[in-house]
């Protein structure tokens, strides 16, 4: 099996899927990974009731329900509708996860539980938002940025000590007031610069929708007190007071909820079935190898424990540590040991192999990437989950796990990965177009807009998918034109510095090289702000910016507007979009 290294060049397995979408293919290595995988979203729904026969339901949802109400409710994010909701999980339940960002993460969020609601009202079931607030923390959970004059963004970082590394994140408390008075001036002070060209009542509109946005802001911070209940209320407020969507909201760290999953990680311990699982993930990440792609978690040892264990020393803070499964030739029981890469305190812990009790560390054990969804559907029928690239490269290794376990799995569907406009991205591309400069907001890309309207209302689904494609090509057309330019621009930079060395005149060549960088600085920026490129290997405004920067454009009471409109019947499976708000 390769190893991953930074020099490891070939495509991650999540553009098999993408590929075996874009082919129109119903068989092949996608099939053989992902299962039945939906060309549209209409065909999902269509196999949604099957999936929920699958599932028999635990005794343990209606507990699980209660739970949710009542930590809902003191979270001040339950309505009525909500109640109602969770109230229905029974029906079959589509999901969209992430792990509590940043002041409640990028707006890539809001897309994913945009199409589980999407998705959940054509089949008749019920849009779920998991929180996996038991990863650890690390820089992509801490650190957030926001389009700025400067092409790197303006970066916002939560403040984490060296041990605080690894920490569940919903240890994490929520940094001090004075850091938070202090990063919400920055953000202010940060779009009065990029709004100086917005003509002046858009720009007081502007304005308007960020003071809204601080009061989400505001609320959230001042009525939590860790950092994962800080981004949970963010996102739970703008789903379900300022867009009134009533979306169940379940985080890992629930009081009295952990227990309620104890069949989940046993089912996955007990034998023959973790023998089978780590058969089967390593075969599906050796068929992701073999065709040329990269695996997303690689080969899993003979001591594969699906589940992590929190150390239980208080001054830890219940850092993960990694468990590894021992097991003698020919004995019926097994240990389960570890040691806490803090403390060094040592864990073993005895189970029978074939009929494992976790009863007595169920509180101190979490989920593995892999082993999540298994360990979730043991209590909730989720039937459809929507993920993101980096989801849909390790579903390929789990899906054909759960398929040999026989257990029931959730179709795996990829949401529209959107760009969008706003007027201050429309005012910097003016002086781009003035230069004969492509920019995001073509000709090109309208017409293909148009011609999705058109599709959309006449109901075409080869006409919607004709034109998904068609904004994709312009969107990346463009793009690659403008770095293919910038790089040009830099070379030509390099270049004039190299001339400098030589004798004679500099300054000819001194102002030559100032039209050189002021070019290349406005192409920098508008590739920043329109498509999320705030250094060269970042791509994607939703992917890269806090969610704010989408709301300041369409107002808090219509972010999520602004991507369920893109969703129909007819949506291709893992497409792409652009939303015009200007």
């Amino acid at each position: 099996m390769h190893v991953l290294t930074e020099q490891d060049t070939r495509p991650p397995a999540h553009e098999i899927y993408s590929g075996f979408i874009a082919s129109r293919s119903r068989k092949g290595l996608g099939a053989e990974l992902w299962g039945n995988i939906p060309h549209t979203l209409g065909e999902a729904a269509e196999l949604l009731p099957k999936v929920r026969q699958e599932y028999s339901i635990s005794p343990n949802l209606e507990v699980l329900k209660h739970a949710m109400k009542k930590h809902m409710r003191k979270m001040g994010i339950l309505t009525g509708i909500a109640t109602e909701a969770i109230d229905a999980l029974d029906n079959g339940v589509v999901e969209g996860g992430q792990q509590p960002m940043l002041m409640g993460g990028p707006s890539l969020i809001l897309n994913k539980i945009a199409y589980a609601t999407a998705l959940a009202g054509e089949a008749g079931m019920v849009p779920l938002y998991y929180v996996a607030d038991y990863d650890g923390v690390q820089a992509e959970l801490t650190n957030m940025r926001l389009p700025s004059p400067s092409s790197k963004g303006l970066h916002l970082s939560y403040p984490v000590g060296p041990s605080e590394e690894n920490l569940a994140i919903y240890e994490l408390g929520v940094p001090s007031e004075a850091w938070f008075s202090k990063t919400l001036e920055k953000i202010d002070s940060n779009y009065r610069g990029i709004l100086k060209d917005v003509e002046g009542v858009r720009r007081d509109g502007i304005q308007r929708n960020l003071v809204h946005a601080y009061s989400v802001l505001k609320s959230a911070y001042y009525s939590t007190d860790n950092v994962s209940d800080f981004s949970t209320k963010i996102i739970g407020t703008l789903l379900n007071l300022e867009a009134g969507l009533g979306t169940p909201v379940y985080w890992f760290s629930m009081s009295d909820t952990r227990s309620l999953f104890q069949e989940g990680y046993e089912l996955l311990l007990k034998e023959p079935n973790r023998s089978r699982f780590i058969e089967a993930t390593n075969v599906a990440a050796g068929k992701v190898e073999a065709a040329g792609y990269r695996s997303q978690i690689g080969l899993r040892g003979d001591d594969y424990v699906p589940f992590f264990l929190e150390c239980m020393n208080p001054e830890c803070r219940r850092i993960r540590v990694e468990l590894k499964y021992r097991r003698d030739p020919g004995s019926s029981d097994a240990s389960l040991v570890g040691e806490c890469p803090v403390c060094e305190e040592e864990y073993s812990f005895s189970v029978k192999a074939s009929e494992p009790d976790v009863s007595d560390i169920v509180e101190w054990i979490t989920p593995r990437v892999d082993s999540r969804q298994v360990i979730v559907d043991s209590v909730i029928p989720i039937v459809a989950h929507i993920g993101g690239p980096g989801e849909t490269s390790y579903y390929a290794e789990v899906i054909p796990a759960a398929k040999a376990l026989g257990l029931p799995f959730p179709v795996f569907m990829r949401y529209s990965r959107a760009f969008y406009n706003t007027p201050w991205n429309e005012a910097l591309a003016s002086g781009l177009k003035k230069e004969g400069l492509p920019v995001i907001t073509s000709d090109n890309l309208f017409n293909h807009l148009s011609g999705w309207v058109e599709a959309r209302n006449s109901n075409d689904a080869v006409g919607l998918w004709e034109a998904h494609q068609g904004i994709e090509s312009s969107v990346y057309s463009s793009f690659n034109e403008l770095v293919i330019k910038l790089v040009d621009l830099e070379a030509g930079i390099a270049g004039v510095k190299e001339r400098l060395r030589e004798p004679g005149d500099r300054r000819p060549l001194i102002e030559e090289m100032k039209k050189l960088q002021g070019e290349a600085q406005v192409i920098d920026n508008y590739l920043s702000w329109a498509f999320g490129r705030f250094s060269p290997e970042k791509f994607g405004q939703e992917v890269n910016w806090l969610w704010l920067d989408l709301a300041a454009a369409t107002g808090v009471e219509d972010l999520m507007g602004a991507y369920l409109r893109q969703y129909s019947r007819d949506t291709p499976n893992s497409s792409m979009f652009f939303v015009n708000i200007t």
